[in-house]
Order: C-alpha cells, then structure tokens, then sequence
C-alpha cells in the first residue's frame, strides 16, 4: 500500500525576489502578446494596403491607356486634318490657276472675236498683241489698205489697261491742212466749221 503526501509548501513562497521575477515575466508575455496583435493588425492593414494600391494602380494603368489611346487618335486626326487642309489648298491653288487660264483664254478671245484666221502668220500677230496690250508701249501698226490694222488696234485695246475706255480713231487720209491737230488735241472756240463752243480732242476723250 502507497501513500502520498502533498510536497511541503513554503511558507514564504512566492518569495519578493520569486514575485519580482514572475512580475516581468508577466509583463514580458504581455508585452509580446500585444506587440503580436499590433504586427498581425500591422499585416492586415498592409494587405487592405497593397490591395488598395494595386486596384488604384490598375486603374491609373487602364485611364493612362485610354488617354493614350486618345492622344493617338487626336493626333491622327490632327494629321488627317492637316492633311485635308493642304489638298484643299493644293486644289484651291489648282483652281486658281485655272481661273486664271480660263480668264487669260477668256479675254484672248475676246479680244480677237472679230479677227478670223488660222494662219502661222496671223497667230503669231496675235501672240504678239497679247504681250504687246498689258504694257504702256507705244505701238505702230503698219501694213496696205484693208490688211486689218484697225482690228489689231482694236485688239490691243480690248486686251489692254484701258478697255474700259473709249477707243478712239482718227483717220489721216483726206483730212484737210491742221485739221489733225485741232481733231486730236483740242479745238478752239469757232475754228472748226464755223463752231461757236470748245470742245475736247480725240485723244482727251480717249483717256
């Protein structure tokens, strides 16, 4: 038969030094606990964290993508547009060149609708009229009776600067002594048949 006695307890257990200890034990233990709670606390809040930062990431990747993809498509059609603006101007300039042609032919033609012929010589005559008539070069026109000098004068009026003026002609054959004179320039009061007022000439009427 067994027996069994409780072991002898101290009667100063814990001692102050025992306590101490246990004390700081206690408060170590603690002290982990807490710090445990506050890291895991600590990782939990690091992970809400770099969820939080890798969905804002994500969505400044996808708005960077889309501005991008937007950048290109305005500059495309930024270029398009360029693009457009110089065909137009390209076309405008092509169009006014024409215009011009077309007004050129236009008034060549004008100015020669009452000259017939197709010959070298008369289109080489009228080539010379055209380069003649927008200049202030005084031009002689020479050729026999009913060749058409009248006509070339014409001509070159009708092409020239002054079209909008009156194209004046004077006639030297049969005109008496100093009648070209006072027809061309001016007429005195009651020189001429007998008038009784003064009258412009011929070339002042023309200007």
């Amino acid at each position: 038969m067994a027996c069994w006695s409780p072991a002898r307890i101290e009667p100063n257990f814990p001692t102050k030094i025992e306590a101490l200890l246990l004390g700081v034990a206690a408060n170590q233990a603690a002290i982990g606990l807490h710090d445990a709670q506050r890291l895991d606390e600590q990782r939990q809040a690091a992970e809400v964290l770099d969820e939080r930062v890798a969905d804002r990431t994500s969505e400044l990747v996808r708005a960077n993508e889309k501005l991008t993809l937007e950048i290109v498509q305005r500059k495309r059609a930024e270029e398009a547009l360029t693009k457009a603006f110089d065909e137009i101007k390209i076309l405008k300039d092509q169009l006014g060149h024409e215009k011009r042609y077309l007004e050129e032919e236009i008034c060549f033609e004008r100015g020669f609708e009452e000259i017939l012929g197709e010959s070298p010589t008369l289109q080489n005559i009228l080539r010379q009229v055209a380069i003649v008539a927008p200049t202030d070069s005084t031009v002689l026109i020479q050729g026999e009776t009913g060749t058409g000098k009248e006509l070339i004068a014409r001509a070159i009026h009708n092409l020239s600067n002054r079209t909008e003026h009156t194209f004046v002609k004077i006639k030297l054959r049969g005109d008496p002594h100093g009648a070209f004179g006072e027809r061309a320039f001016r007429a005195r009061e009651g020189c001429i048949h007998g008038g009784h007022r003064a009258a412009d000439g011929a070339f002042r009427a023309g200007q």
